[in-house]
């Protein structure tokens, strides 16, 4: 069953690549492959979520930070 947290972050992916899309120099200076960490501020539950997320899934990739 999918949590809240990955509902949550589904969303904010599609907002996310929506923006790069629609505004293609905010990703200029991402690298190639680059893990993005999303984070919401003043979601602390959420933002501990997706920090474990990104730690699980590989640390080959730089990490980009959106948010504080």
């Amino acid at each position: 069953m999918i949590s809240i947290l990955e509902r949550k972050h589904a969303i904010l992916v599609t907002e996310f690549d929506r923006y790069v899309v629609e505004y293609p120099e905010f990703a200029v200076n991402i690298p190639r492959n680059a893990r993005i960490v999303l984070q919401v501020e003043g979601d602390e539950q959420y933002n501990e979520w997706s920090m474990q997320l990104a730690e699980r899934q590989s640390i080959m990739y730089p990490k980009i930070w959106t948010g504080d």
